[in-house]
C-alpha cells in the first residue's frame, strides 16, 4: 500500500487554515457522504426495516432531539479509530474546547491577547508543537483508514446495522431523523418538535411524516384528542395517513444532501477548526470555501479511482459553480451550527 499521504485527500487539507481535528472530520464526512446518503434512503423506504432492530421507547427516542452531546459520544463509534464510549466523550471534549476557543476568540479579542501575552508565546508555541505532534500521529492513523476504504479493502456493509444500531440508537436516530430533517425541511428537528407541541399542524405533518415515533407524542396526540367531532376524526386519521407515508424521498436528492453535507463542514471548519499560527504567533480562526468544499468532494472521486482519472469530479457537485455552490449552502451552514452547538439558540425542549 503506498504511502496515505499521496491522497489528493491529504493534499487538499494541506491547503486548508484549520486544525487537524476538523480536517479529519471533514474528511470523513466527505468520503462516506455516498454511503450515508444510502443508508438514509435504504432506512427510510423500509428496505432495510426487517433487519432493524426496534428503536428504543417513546420517551428515550424523543430525548435525543434535545439532547445533542449523547448523539455526539455516540456517534464516535461510527468512525474510524473510535469505537467506545470514552471515545466519544474525549472528541465531545475536543469539540467543546475547541468551540469555545473560538468564541472567546471572536467575542473578546483584547482579553485573548492579553492571556497570550500572560501565558508568554514560548510556552504556547511548546504546548501547540506537543498537541500537534500528538494530532498528527492520530491523523495519519485516520488517513490510512480512509485509504484502505478508498481502495476497497473495507466495504461499508449494512449486516452489521442491526448490533450497531442496538448498541447506538443515537446512530439510528441520527440517519433517520437528523439528516434527513436538515436536508429536506431545513431546519434542526428540535425546532420542528418545538413548533409541533405549540400545535403547528404544518409542523405536526412534517414531524410524523419525519418520524412515526412522534404520532404518539403527547404534545401530538393533545392536537387531535383535544380536537371534537369530525375534526377529532379527521385529524387521527391524517396522523396514521402521514406516519405510514413518511416522507417525499424525491424532495431531496443525493446532490442536495451533498450540499448540506458540505456546509456542514463549512460549519465544523469555523466552528471547531482554530488552530495555532507559528509564524505570526496567534490564533487563527479556521476557514473554508465553497470551491474547497468543492475540491474536497472531487478529490474522495479521484483517490475511489485509484488516481486513474485525475481529471475527474464528484458527479453530484464537483461541476456546480462555487458561487452557485456557496449560497446554496449558506443557510445549512447555519442550521449546522445549530445542531452542533446543540439547538441553544432556539431553547429547551
Amino acid at each position: 500500500m503506498s504511502s496515505p499521504y499521496k491522497l489528493h485527500i491529504h493534499r487538499w487539507a494541506t491547503r486548508i487554515d484549520a486544525n487537524v481535528l476538523a480536517i479529519a472530520m471533514a474528511q470523513e464526512i466527505a468520503v462516506h457522504a455516498d454511503w450515508f446518503y444510502d443508508l438514509m434512503v435504504w432506512m427510510r423506504q423500509g428496505v432495510v426495516d426487517a433487519r432493524l432492530p426496534p428503536r428504543p421507547d417513546r420517551d428515550d427516542w424523543l430525548r435525543m432531539y434535545r439532547d445533542h452531546r449523547r448523539l455526539t459520544v455516540n456517534l464516535a463509534g461510527f468512525l474510524p479509530g473510535c469505537g467506545s464510549a470514552s471515545d466519544g466523550i474525549a472528541l465531545q471534549a475536543m469539540l467543546d474546547e475547541s468551540r469555545a476557543i473560538s468564541t472567546w476568540s471572536r467575542n473578546d479579542p483584547d482579553e485573548v491577547r492579553a492571556w497570550l501575552e500572560d501565558v508568554g508565546k514560548a510556552r504556547l508555541q511548546r504546548w501547540f508543537r506537543f498537541g500537534y505532534r500528538t494530532a498528527h500521529r492520530l491523523y495519519k492513523r485516520h488517513l490510512r483508514e480512509i485509504q484502505r476504504q478508498l481502495i476497497g479493502e473495507v466495504e461499508e456493509d449494512t449486516d452489521d446495522l442491526e448490533e450497531t444500531l442496538t448498541q447506538r440508537p443515537e446512530v439510528y436516530f441520527y440517519l433517520r431523523v437528523v439528516l434527513p430533517c436538515v436536508c429536506l425541511y431545513r431546519q434542526p428537528p428540535i425546532v420542528l418538535l418545538r413548533r409541533a407541541q405549540r400545535g403547528d399542524a404544518e409542523a405536526i405533518e412534517r414531524l410524523v411524516r419525519l418520524d412515526d415515533v412522534t404520532a404518539t407524542a403527547p404534545s401530538v396526540v393533545a392536537w387531535w384528542n383535544g380536537a371534537s367531532g369530525d375534526t377529532r376524526t379527521t385529524r387521527r386519521d391524517r396522523l396514521h395517513t402521514w406516519a405510514g407515508q413518511g416522507l417525499d424521498h424525491g424532495r431531496f436528492d443525493r446532490g442536495r444532501f451533498k450540499r448540506s453535507l458540505g456546509a456542514l463542514v463549512s460549519a465544523l471548519v469555523e466552528t471547531i477548526g482554530m488552530y495555532w499560527d507559528f509564524k505570526r504567533g496567534k490564533l487563527v480562526p479556521g476557514r473554508v470555501t465553497a470551491a474547497q468544499i468543492q475540491d474536497l468532494f472531487n478529490a474522495v472521486t479521484i483517490d475511489r479511482a485509484l488516481r486513474k482519472h485525475r481529471g475527474i469530479s464528484d458527479p453530484d457537485i464537483g461541476e456546480m459553480q462555487p458561487d452557485s455552490l456557496r449560497r446554496q449552502m449558506s443557510r445549512d451552514r447555519k442550521l449546522w451550527r445549530v445542531v452542533i452547538g446543540g439547538g441553544s439558540k432556539f431553547g429547551r425542549v
